[in-house]
């Protein structure tokens, strides 16, 4: 079995207009993602 796991983080910012609270006014939050992928083989020449 084949494992690639990588990771990131970003920022984004948004606001919800119309909504009576804190989140009317424009804020942000940091996201963070991980992806494995798995495969039983590998390919050897080419791509795919």
């Amino acid at each position: 079995m084949y494992q690639l796991k990588t990771h990131a983080s970003f920022d984004s910012a948004h606001f919800l207009a119309g909504y009576d609270g804190k989140c009317s006014n424009l804020h942000g939050h940091r996201w963070k993602i991980e992806v494995t992928l798995k495969s039983s083989q590998l390919v050897n020449e080419g791509q795919t």
